[in-house]
């Protein structure tokens, strides 16, 4: 059997980046498509129970082919619209050049994949909290909406019309747009005990961000009340 040559990795929907491999037929510049393990379309298909990830994957090696992933547990990727905001908060940021909101905008554009953009988001929210803190003095209290005002024009920059993985749900959650918060948190609701637990049990600055802004933002309290499996 001819060992698979790596490609890379390809993020899912759910929060999970999988090896992806060159098809045997490659030749020559990027493939049309790329091959997954069995593991890895388990993941793709969002079946989150790992005993039926392994039955999935069973089924696969037995027979060849993927089988129907709807009779694991998968289900197919939600897409939730993402409106326009009425008011952006970009044009409001006093003094831009004072501000480190270009450098969240550079760094935001520079990467093109959700997965990296919420590691770069989170890195620089993780930094920001660290100096300040969250609740501690009256700084503490009101810090976090200073962070999601940065993030939400971040995010402006993006011009998404949908939301499609949960990294973008998440962080569309704790931006400063309710009708943002609502299509985030519409998103995630559906995995709130499964992939998102996992995610942000995994990411204690993101859980942090959220807990300094659940009061001013009302937002769910599963958003906030994290215990998953830290893989």
């Amino acid at each position: 059997m001819t060992a698979l040559r790596s490609y890379g990795t390809m993020p899912t929907a759910y929060g999970i980046t999988v090896p992806v491999f060159y098809p045997d037929s490659f030749e020559a510049g990027e493939p049309d498509h790329v091959l997954f393990t069995p593991e890895g379309a388990a993941f793709c298909a969002g079946i989150y129970e790992p005993a039926a990830r392994e039955r999935y994957i069973a089924a696969a090696k037995a027979s060849g082919v993927m089988p129907p992933f709807e009779e694991y547990g998968g289900h197919k990727c939600p897409r939730i619209s993402l409106p326009r905001p009425d008011a952006p908060v970009y044009p409001k940021m006093p003094g831009k050049d004072l501000t480190p909101v270009e450098e969240w905008i550079t760094g935001i554009l520079d990467h093109h994949r959700w997965c990296d953009r919420a590691e770069f988001l989170l890195g620089i929210i993780g930094d920001n909290l660290r100096q300040v803190g969250v609740g501690e003095g009256v700084l503490g209290e009101f810090y976090p909406l200073s962070l999601s005002m940065l993030l939400t024009a971040s995010l402006e920059h993006l011009g998404e019309t949908e939301i499609d993985c949960l990294e973008a749900a998440a962080l569309y959650a704790l931006s400063m747009h309710g009708e943002w918060i609502e299509a985030g948190t519409e998103w995630l609701e559906p995995f709130r005990e499964t992939w998102f637990r996992d995610w942000a049990a995994a990411r204690p600055d993101y859980v942090a961000l959220a807990r300094g802004l659940r009061v001013p933002m009302d937002l769910p309290v599963w958003l906030v009340e994290i215990e998953g499996r830290v893989a």
